[in-house]
């Protein structure tokens, strides 16, 4: 099984509320970092990942002073 950990985690976003927009897999989370099954993907270090998020997601990356916010 391939890994990635990425920099994100339960104080940052509920985990449990976020979806990747790849063919990866939540494996799990900690405070600061989440674990994804790779599967087929050929991700780098450095790579962005983007997740679809509900509501709890959503407030809890507002509201995290570690998570940067970009208005567009």
């Amino acid at each position: 099984m391939k890994r990635a950990i990425v920099g994100l985690g339960r104080q940052d976003v509920d985990t449990t509320g976020i979806k990747p927009r790849m063919e990866v897999e939540v494996l799990g989370s900690s405070s600061d970092h989440l674990i994804l099954n790779m599967k087929d993907s050929d991700l780098k270090v450095g790579d962005e990942i983007g997740f679809d998020v509900n509501y709890s997601a959503l407030v809890r990356a507002m509201t995290s002073p570690y998570v940067k916010k970009m208005y567009l």
